[in-house]
């Protein structure tokens, strides 16, 4: 994923690419990117087909309920 921009500079989310590997081996790195490209292609697919909504995962919902339940974890002010 070694895009660049017009101006021959590598784009941020390349750089970011490259920042997420940086700690795979090789066969992990492949994995993650292509893994990584699906997705991409599948959302875009799904928006020029007319899809708005997309699955999102949200994970787990227990961080607010801890805050509440724990006051010093709420926000000062």
């Amino acid at each position: 994923m070694g895009a660049t921009s017009e101006h021959g500079r590598r784009s941020a989310s390349g750089g970011l690419f490259h920042t997420l590997a940086a700690g795979l081996d090789q066969d992990e790195r492949e994995q993650t990117l292509n893994l990584i490209r699906q997705r991409l292609f599948a959302d875009r697919a799904a928006a020029a087909a007319g899809q708005r909504d997309r699955q999102v995962d949200v994970g787990t919902r227990t961080r607010a309920r801890r805050r509440r339940d724990n006051p010093d974890q709420r926000p000062k002010g």
